[in-house]
């Protein structure tokens, strides 16, 4: 048993199947009070998890830096780890900084799996309740509700609950995928991520499924946490404007996934879920885009226009004083032509 095997786990697990208590006597269903338990443990745990968000975050943005020296010391790990280690310094980030969260939230998983694995155990604090949720006992595991069996101890499952079985299967893997692919833009990182996912839907298959509606909760709690505060620190922006100055992909399937990011980007910002880009001109009252951007270039011609008259001007007044000096110059010329005829002049008197 698992609380034998981890120090501390009992209790935690009491702690627990008191809370499924107080959820359950509010909401009337036990798979609501795991959803409720779920939000209750991501809110303690959300300074945490901002942190972890905002680590990975600039563990993203070091990749490129990441990449170069990766090909500057392809041949000398020591060399690599260094420049590593000291690029995290320059920029006092942890490569470790994302895993604290995701620790503490093992023992909450295990506990909540001891409490449906043995609900005998804890029968005292829980009652006599119902364990349904969507039709199925959340104490069966996903291949006892497939094909029926025994399951928490004595009890049994006819099977045949296909539908929420797939649901609760396909649910695991795409908000596992989603939560994950939100801070990752390397594609070789994205390709290692699939794997993360399809490893929950198997432990979908093999686990209580009030344990696979905790790990459902938990990664919709965390696409919304991360969005917000992806979205507050402009790293979406960034991304968006990372892929845009990618080339297009050769490859067929590469090229159908960077079209369909790029329009699905485009509908998030039409939605308003999603900011659009600062170069990009915002709507403002009932103009549209088009007559921002005509309007931008008509202010940018009227400038253009204003620019050349005041360059003329200035080409007008340098020619007029150009030729003012000119004009100067010779009349003092001729000014000193006229006093030097003067004196041979009044000689030519004199000698009279």
């Amino acid at each position: 048993m698992l609380a034998f095997t981890i120090p501390g786990l009992e209790p935690l697990s009491k702690a627990f199947a008191y809370a499924l208590w107080a959820f359950n006597s509010v909401t009337g269903n036990f798979g609501l009070a795991i959803i409720l338990l779920t939000l209750a443990m991501r809110a303690v745990l959300l300074p945490l998890s901002i942190k972890q968000t905002k680590s990975m975050m600039e563990m993203q943005r070091l990749q490129p830096l990441i990449k170069e020296l990766q090909k500057k010391y392809k041949n000398d790990r020591e060399k690599l780890g260094q420049e590593m280690m000291k690029l995290y310094k320059e920029h006092n980030v942890s490569p470790f900084g994302g895993c604290l969260p995701l620790i503490l939230q093992l023992p909450v998983i295990f506990a909540v799996f001891e409490v449906l694995r043995d609900p005998q155990k804890f029968a005292h604090i829980i009652g006599n309740v119902s364990y349904k949720f969507i039709g199925v006992d959340v104490r069966c595991t996903g291949s006892v509700a497939w094909r029926g069996g025994e399951y928490a101890g004595k009890l049994k499952s006819p099977g045949g609950l296909y539908w929420q079985v797939i649901l609760l299967v396909v649910l695991t893997i795409i908000t596992g995928y989603v939560s994950s692919k939100q801070m990752v833009t390397d594609p070789q990182q994205s390709k290692m991520m699939l794997m993360m996912p399809v490893i929950m839907g198997v432990f979908a298959w093999i686990l209580p499924i009030g344990v696979t509606v905790y790990i459902i909760a938990t990664n919709v709690f965390t696409i919304v946490q991360q969005f917000v505060q992806l979205e507050r620190e402009g790293f979406y922006e960034e991304i968006l404007e990372r892929r845009r100055k990618q080339p297009v992909p050769k490859q067929t399937f590469q090229r159908m996934i960077y079209e369909f990011q790029l329009k699905f980007d485009k509908i998030l910002v039409s939605l308003r879920i999603r900011r659009p880009p600062k170069k990009e001109i915002a709507a403002k009252g009932k103009k549209s885009v088009r007559d921002e951007i005509d309007s931008g270039k008509k202010k940018s011609v009227q400038e253009e226009k204003k620019g050349q008259k005041a360059k003329a001007q200035r080409i007008e007044k340098k020619d007029r004083a150009d030729s003012g000096k000119t004009d100067a110059m010779k009349r003092s010329g001729k000014e000193a032509e006229r006093k030097k005829s003067n004196p041979d002049k009044k000689k030519g008197n004199a000698k009279k």
